[in-house]
């Protein structure tokens, strides 16, 4: 783990150029991601199952899947409102600090993203996932009293950073990604020390 750098370090280092790879996080309040999360969650039983949930969330749709998805639109809209409330909550807590968290990602983990762009999709339950290994896609919720957002999608940022670089297991790579987000929370002022918390059960 490299030491504990400035801001305003890395706000140097995208002046000479080293944005250029970093990925374009792109922030939703998807229904189809809610409903996913729903029956994750047991909250729904859509009868979906996991292969399909991941063919429907990389939008690769059938004909066979219209009549299906046409219904989710038509539904869960108090979810869907919730989540885009939450949204603007989460997404300017994340304007905040994205240049310098993408910077310290890239130097901690010393590799880019494959696909430029993720995908950051809000839900109005706890959640903190990646939930296929290859979707560019992030699902956060709502996190515990005492966590901040830029280290929650930090850490979902770093799953994608291994998946797209790294054949590893999950009980190898995460206790690195644990790490990188624990220095990312120290960089940003969020904790005092690493592991300045308590797990809960939902975490990754």
């Amino acid at each position: 783990m490299e030491s504990r750098e400035k801001s305003q370090g890395s706000t140097s280092n995208y002046a000479m150029g080293e944005a250029i790879a970093l990925a374009k996080i792109e922030f939703q309040a998807d229904k189809l991601v809610i409903a996913y999360v729903m029956q994750l969650r047991g909250i729904k039983d859509y009868g979906i199952s996991r292969q399909k949930w991941n063919r429907l969330l990389k939008k690769t749709h059938n004909g066979n899947d219209r009549q299906w998805l046409q219904e989710i639109q038509k539904g869960l809209d108090e979810e869907s409102s919730a989540a885009e409330k939450l949204k603007e909550t989460i997404e300017q807590k994340w304007s905040q600090n994205e240049k310098s968290v993408l910077t310290w990602l890239r130097q901690l983990t010393k590799v880019d993203f494959r696909i430029p762009k993720v995908r950051v999709c809000i839900v109005p339950f706890a959640a903190g996932q990646v939930p296929f290994k290859d979707l560019p896609l992030v699902v956060v919720g709502k996190i515990r009293q005492g966590w901040g957002y830029p280290e929650t999608i930090a850490h979902e940022l770093a799953h994608i950073l291994f998946n797209q670089n790294f054949q590893l297991e999950d009980e190898v790579k995460h206790p690195y990604i644990q790490l990188i987000e624990e220095e990312i929370a120290v960089r940003l002022g969020a904790r005092s020390k690493y592991f300045d918390y308590l797990i809960p059960d939902f975490a990754d």
